[in-house]
C-alpha cells in the first residue's frame, strides 16, 4: 500500500491526515476506517462545473446531466461532515444560511467517486 499525506493549511495552524490507498484504489484512514470515496478519473464529466457562493446558498453551474443525483458533501476544516445534499442540473443550490464563519470544503460525489472539490469561505 502506498501512504498518502493530505495536508490542509488553515490560518490558525495546520491539520495533517494520513491515509493509505489499497490496491483497489480506496482509502483507509489512521484508525483503519474505510473511506468509500475514490479519486476522480481522467474522463471527468464535472471538469467544467463551477460553484458560486452567496450569504444564503451555494450554487453549482454546468453540472452534467446524469441519470442519478450527485451528492454535495460539505465538511469543515476539521473534516467533520456539516451538510450532505443531492444536487442535479435542475436542483443545483445548497443552503448555507446557518453556517458559522470559517473555511469549508465542498466535494461533489457521483457513484462513490470524488468528481470535483471546492473551497468555501464563509465570512
Amino acid at each position: 500500500m502506498k501512504t498518502l499525506l493530505f495536508t490542509a493549511l488553515i490560518a490558525a495552524g495546520s491539520i495533517t491526515t494520513h491515509a493509505q490507498a489499497s490496491a483497489d484504489g480506496e482509502y483507509y484512514g489512521d484508525d483503519a476506517s474505510k473511506i468509500h470515496v475514490k479519486a476522480p478519473t481522467s474522463d471527468n464529466a464535472y471538469a467544467n462545473t463551477t460553484m458560486t457562493s452567496g450569504t444564503q446558498a451555494i450554487t453549482f453551474s454546468d453540472l452534467p446531466d446524469m441519470p442519478k443525483p450527485t451528492w454535495a458533501i460539505i465538511t469543515n476544516a476539521q473534516g467533520e461532515s456539516i451538510r450532505q445534499a443531492r444536487v442535479s442540473k435542475d436542483k443545483n443550490t445548497v443552503s448555507i444560511h446557518n453556517f458559522q464563519r470559517g473555511l469549508y470544503f465542498v466535494t461533489l460525489i457521483y457513484h462513490n467517486k470524488s468528481q470535483k472539490g471546492f473551497v468555501l469561505n464563509v465570512e
